[in-house]
């Protein structure tokens, strides 16, 4: 089960990114589906659940589950604000059921400072140094000829190297297409034959070939051609706002420009996506979740922080669509994840569980699930859930005399 992180690929370089990703992929390795809406917070700790959950289920059938992360150095949610975490962090500390995970990256930058002290990661027994390849550095001297060539050469090619470089990846050859009034054919001849060592092709969209070419490329283009290559994008972008951002809304904008409007702090465009409930609910029907959207939302709250401005209406504004998006799922009825573990979806019941609104809720749903997990013979499964209850309803409200449904056989 693999994951690359990307630091030019805006929509695979952070935790959020490799989220959305990996539940997707354990969801269908152990069976379970995923919970039609999950908050950012949930959606993490359904992540750490299905790890386990996964991994068992693997090996039921015979086989063993690997997690293969590739360029954790390049991982750029650690330097989005004052409460970004890392994707390390959210590896998992101790592998159920023979599972294993191999990481690769650089030794520098080193670990972030959210990862663990007891965590694998920091054991210096467990680092493989590999050497350099001789055949990577040859290519990547001829992808940092053919850059020059194509600043050089101007037309279709010098565009596409254009809008590719700061859209920061993510852009199809549809979507290069619209930007350029050329057909999809001849884009994508361009960067598979004529650019192919500069360009690389990632799940259908186009980035620049290694993070050094990215950076040479911003440099020779210039500040000038960035920022004209910047609002061709901001035009493409409200286009599709105008059209209430319908069923075909390019994925581009809906993960990856939000994340560059970040990287180039436009507050303002922020706020605009923050406060955009059609571009929303266009996210929700996408994903199945508000995520995404509540991670923008606090992206565009932090970036207000760190630039100390005194802006209480759109602070108000960002506050009330947040938690409009975080009720969605609050309002889920108490009794509703023991109802789906009885129907055998407990990655489902686990995640309802976990985003009910206050501790004492959570840890009650939690119990129950666990006690249909004990009658179909899970013990180890349900005595994790109790404890996570029982701390839930200790860090919550607190009721005394509380009768948890798992009490009865916790004491057995």
């Amino acid at each position: 089960m693999p994951f690359f992180i990307t630091a030019r690929l805006g929509a695979q370089n952070d935790v959020a990114a490799y989220v959305d990703v990996v539940l997707e992929q354990l969801a269908e390795l152990s069976g379970e589906a995923l919970p039609a809406h999950l908050t950012v917070a949930t959606r993490e700790a359904h992540l750490l659940y299905l790890y386990g959950a996964a991994a068992r289920a693997c090996a039921e059938r015979g086989e063993r589950l690997v997690l293969l992360v590739d360029g954790l150095d390049e991982d750029r949610g650690v330097t989005t604000g004052p409460d970004a975490h890392s994707i390390a962090s959210l590896l998992p500390t101790r592998p159920e059921a023979g599972m294993r995970v191999l990481v690769a990256g650089r030794l520098n930058p080193p670990l972030p400072g959210d990862v663990p002290e007891d965590h694998p990661l920091r054991d210096p027994a467990i680092v493989r140094t590999l050497s350099p390849s001789p055949y990577a550095r040859a290519i990547r001297a001829e992808a940092e000829r053919e850059l020059k060539r194509l600043i050089e050469a101007g037309g279709l090619e010098h565009d596409l190297l254009g809008l590719v470089a700061v859209a920061g990846g993510g852009l199809t050859a549809e979507d290069l297409a619209a930007l350029t009034g050329a057909v999809p054919y001849r884009v994508r001849d361009v960067l598979s034959t004529r650019a192919g060592r500069t360009f690389g092709l990632r799940v259908d969209v186009y980035l620049l070939g290694h993070e050094e070419l990215q950076s040479q490329a911003e440099e020779m283009l210039g500040t000038s051609e960035t920022d004209l290559y910047r609002a061709k994008l901001h035009t493409w972008a409200e286009e599709w706002r105008g059209r209430d951002w319908p069923e075909e809304t390019p994925e581009y904008l809906l993960r990856g420009y939000f994340r560059m409007l970040r990287s180039t702090g436009d507050l303002e465009r922020m706020l605009r996506c923050g406060a955009d409930t059609r571009r929303q609910e266009r996210m929700l029907a996408r994903t199945g979740s508000d995520a995404t959207a509540v991670n923008e939302i606090h992206l565009t709250e932090d970036l207000i922080i760190e630039r100390g401005a005194r802006r209480p209406l759109d602070s108000l504004r960002l506050a009330i669509h947040r938690e409009r998006l975080v009720d969605r799922s609050a309002g889920a009825p108490d009794s509703l994840p023991h109802a789906w573990a009885l129907a055998g979806q407990t990655g489902r019941a686990v995640a309802l569980a976990r985003s009910l609104p206050n501790g004492h809720r959570r840890g009650m749903g939690l119990a129950a699930v666990a006690d249909v997990l004990l009658e179909r013979g899970d013990g180890d499964g349900a005595l994790e859930l109790l404890a996570e209850a029982e701390q839930a309803a200790r860090q919550g409200e607190g009721r005394a005399g509380t009768t948890w449904p798992a009490a009865r056989w916790r004491a057995s």
